[in-house]
């Protein structure tokens, strides 16, 4: 029987999608996010029909240090953001993404 993981690092590494984290790193700086502010577990969501990406990013204070969270103990508050798409997701990561086609207010008028 195998050692329960302990080491979050181990744990990363052993999830069948690791092996994605340098396209998936790229892909986000291509598209103007810093992929250290946004946490590892979030989901990123394509928007292909407003050309958006939303997703999570951790809160960082005046200090440049994450910010904790006042709701959730022993975690870092987190806000949602709405980037635009500027660089199409590469075939190799769709799984890690979601994506909707739901267009924008704006784009019926």
């Amino acid at each position: 029987m195998a050692a329960p993981v302990t080491d979050n690092a181990a744990w990363l590494f052993a999830q069948p999608a690791y092996d994605l984290r340098p396209t998936l790193i790229d892909w986000l700086r291509a598209n103007q996010l810093d992929p250290a502010r946004i946490p590892h577990d979030t989901t990123i969501t394509v928007n292909r029909a407003a050309r958006t990406i939303t997703t999570d990013r951790v809160v960082h204070g005046d200090d440049d240090k994450p910010v904790m969270s006042t709701t959730s103990r022993n975690t870092v508050a987190c806000e949602s953001i709405t980037v635009p798409l500027l660089v199409d997701p590469p075939a190799s990561i769709a799984l890690r993404l979601e994506f909707t086609d739901t267009p924008t207010p704006e784009a019926g008028r």
